[in-house]
């Protein structure tokens, strides 16, 4: 009687395991994000951009990301222009408190008119809770018309989930 009750137990308790790497899962398969980012353009000083975004994935650790944005000149806040970034993102190992990933994809910077780069970067998140962490990015944007100057900023915030 009693090996019974052992191994119902177990079973139960395997099965509650189960149960809760599946729910932990799914619940971790995007988060938003909110940052502040100090950087420097290639030919003409520093430059600064805020905003926030979020970021999904799709299969094991492969996701899409998307964030709204406003870049400016650090001397000159109203001369900015408004951006658009879109595209893939690897997140290694996803379900760990300290995940590296990469990004990459198209920006599109516009304010009287509208302007094309490709952005590749990446960082780390640090979960220090099941719901808020710090993200930390290093990003370089490359203008499409002029391929010889980049924006470069290091983006510093909070991604939520």
């Amino acid at each position: 009687m009693l090996d019974r009750f052992f191994v119902i137990g177990v079973l139960a308790l395997l099965a509650g395991n189960t149960s809760f790497a599946q729910t932990e899962r799914a619940r971790n398969t995007g988060n938003g994000y909110f940052f502040v980012a100090p950087g420097v353009e290639g030919c003409c000083g520093g430059i600064m951009q805020v905003g926030g975004g979020g970021e999904a994935t799709i299969h094991k650790g492969l996701g899409v990301n998307a964030d709204l944005g406003y870049m400016f000149p650090i001397d000159a806040a109203g001369a900015g222009v408004f951006t658009f970034s879109a595209g893939p993102t690897y997140l290694f190992n996803a379900s760990r408190k300290t995940v590296p990933f990469i990004t990459g994809g198209g920006t599109l910077a516009f304010r009287s008119g509208f302007g094309g780069a490709y952005h590749l970067g990446g960082g780390v998140i640090h979960w220090f809770h099941p719901k808020w962490g710090l993200r930390f990015e290093v990003r370089d944007h490359i203008p499409t018309r002029n391929s010889d100057s980049h924006l470069v900023v290091f983006r510093a915030g909070v991604a939520l989930r």
